[in-house]
């Protein structure tokens, strides 16, 4: 059986008449032999010589550009345990200017030799791919067309363009090759197999990863109204304090008074005082808006306004105390520390330091540690000096005078 007559693109005619889209071959037989007599192309005519002889043959021979041809082999993989079977599907076409050859190598079947240099190149590529590479790809084209391997002469050559080059001898163009690889029923099955374990594998993951990411929901509520619940007690938390620091005032004011009705002495002053000290630096050691700062980091708990800074008013006597009047004193710092244009943080830090300082002495504390508070003071006054206004600028010149025996004179 002849592939190529076949295969229709060389047809045999009885005469020199025209086909579309075909040239016209034709042979001259003499003497037992076949030679080339004229090639002709479509438009042209055919003109017999005078002096031929013999008999003439005419072939046509089709000139389409999209010719197909599709052949299967069954191949043996290079584990000698599984087969398959490959499916080529050739595109090519006739060499326009030599569209003779394919019918001067009628004989030799020229579609059936490119059919084995195919399956001679590419076979021997796809045999040596790994199982698992077969078993998972059904287009082997890349992996054995566009592959590399060793012609005639020893040379690394593409195996694409060796069959071209076989081809071109048969005066055909060879433009592109796809194969396609058919399982056997045995390997199919081995193959629906594991698809079906990689679906169970898959949606075991997908199970897993849906509770985790409720388990995660969960704890993300949970931290919700954790946050919610903190957020609420700090709030109680602060207010109670301030609740606090109302008390503590009015209870040193009348403490304030029942010292200066007792005081005999200027020691026994100094005594009253130092225990009036003491009971001020607890009351800061509990509330936050004087000494803490348990609150200034958390950006869920609601500040007060600013210039909520106030001082409740004394509902006692003034108290004495050495070249100060404690009541006016705490009174005027607050007024001091809220009407700086700064944030309530900085804001109670000027607070907290005017405090430091009236407590230092109050307690009748050491030079270090009252020296200590007084520069404190004087940094953050010079800090917001011009922020100050001129009445508070003189009562913070004044609290920080340095003179401890004039304090006790005044």
């Amino acid at each position: 059986m002849n592939k190529t007559l076949n295969s229709g693109i060389i047809l045999p005619a009885q005469s020199h008449g025209h086909i579309p889209h075909h040239a016209l071959v034709v042979l001259r037989e003499r003497d037992g032999g076949r030679t080339l007599l004229q090639t002709v192309m479509p438009g042209k005519k055919f003109r017999k010589p005078w002096y031929v002889g013999g008999t003439l043959a005419f072939y046509h021979v089709s000139l389409d550009a999209r010719l197909r041809h599709e052949f299967g082999y069954r191949l043996l993989h290079s584990d000698d345990v599984h087969a398959f079977t490959l499916r080529f599907q050739l595109s090519y076409r006739v060499l326009h200017e030599h569209v003779d050859l394919p019918v001067t190598h009628l004989g030799a079947d020229p579609l059936n030799k490119i059919e084995e240099e195919i399956t001679r190149v590419l076979t021997g590529s796809i045999r040596m791919l790994d199982w698992s590479v077969i078993e998972d790809n059904t287009d082997l084209t890349a992996l054995a067309v566009d592959a590399l391997s060793m012609d005639d002469n020893g040379d690394l050559v593409a195996n694409l363009e060796q069959i071209r080059i076989h081809a071109r001898y048969f005066g055909f163009d060879v433009r592109r090759i796809a194969i396609t690889r058919h399982l056997d029923e045995a390997d199919l099955e081995l193959v629906r197999r594991r698809i079906e374990a990689e679906k169970q594998a898959q949606l075991r993951t997908l199970t897993i990863r849906s509770i985790f990411d409720q388990q995660r929901e969960e704890e993300a509520k949970l931290t919700v109204q954790h946050e919610h619940a903190r957020h609420d007690a700090l709030y109680g938390a602060q207010t109670n304090v301030i609740k606090v620091l109302g008390a503590a005032t009015a209870g040193s004011a009348v403490a304030s008074g029942a010292i200066a009705e007792g005081a005999t002495s200027f020691p026994q002053i100094g005594t009253h005082l130092q225990q009036l000290g003491q009971i001020a630096e607890t009351a800061q050691r509990v509330m936050p808006i004087v000494h803490g700062r348990e609150y200034a980091s958390d950006s869920a708990m609601s500040a007060p306004p600013r210039g909520s800074l106030m001082l409740p008013a004394a509902t006692s006597s003034p108290l004495e105390t050495p070249g100060r009047n404690a009541e006016a004193v705490l009174q005027r710092a607050y007024e001091v520390a809220a009407a700086l244009p700064v944030p309530e943080p900085e804001q109670r830090q000027f607070l907290a330091a005017i405090l430091r300082l009236q407590a230092a002495r109050m307690a009748v504390a050491g030079d270090d540690e009252i020296e200590k508070c007084r520069t404190e003071l004087q940094e953050l006054h010079r800090a917001h000096a011009l922020d100050m206004h001129e009445d508070h600028t003189k009562f913070i010149a004044d609290l920080v005078q340095s003179d401890r025996s004039a304090q006790l004179i005044s």
